[in-house]
């Protein structure tokens, strides 16, 4: 599944040049419960997301790196040394906290744009439970550029948790995904 969700990305990003690619990362409680003892989210994420940028070397990316729980974290802005970048996502540090609000993660993405508004394409994987508890605030962020741009793909990542929420991504896949 891997290999072709690289094929289709690497494809996809070698027809565009200006490209961001941001990483969103629910470490909110609700995410814990995915950790046990036949997979940890920790390394899950850790593995995929510098595998993911070790296999797409070869193309012109932005990287940003973003998480979020209560508050929204800005981990990198935006970078296009695919070495600093896949070293941060080997060595991610999370920061996991309670509840979840990702509208904090949002508004970090947000500001990235207000510094960098050259792409012609933008990138968003999303690695969540789906889990929000603020909607209003949720909504009101999603108008906001990037979010409000035809140039937005998301990629959604659902990590299975107890959660049963998923007004996230019935938000995104009713926007453009």
């Amino acid at each position: 599944m891997k290999s072709l969700f690289l094929f289709i990305l690497s494809q996809l990003l070698g027809y565009v040049t200006s490209t961001d690619l941001i990483f969103l990362i629910d470490t909110s409680k609700s995410i814990f419960t995915f950790n046990n003892d036949y997979c940890n989210y920790n390394e899950l994420i850790r593995n995929f997301t510098s595998e993911l940028v070790g296999d797409l070397v070869e193309c012109d990316l932005n990287y940003a790196s973003i998480q979020y729980n209560s508050r929204g974290f800005t981990d990198y802005d935006f970078s296009n040394n695919n070495t600093y970048v896949y070293n941060k996502m080997k060595n991610y540090e999370f920061k996991y906290g309670a509840p979840t609000l990702i509208h904090t993660g949002l508004e970090h993405v947000v500001n990235l744009y207000d510094l960098h508004n050259e792409t012609k394409t933008i990138y968003l994987i999303l690695i969540t439970d789906g889990e929000t508890l603020n909607k209003d605030d949720f909504h009101r962020t999603l108008e906001l550029y990037p979010f409000n741009s035809t140039e937005l793909n998301n990629i959604l990542i659902k990590i299975g948790t107890y959660v049963t929420n998923d007004v996230v991504f019935e938000e995104f896949l009713g926007n453009n995904s």
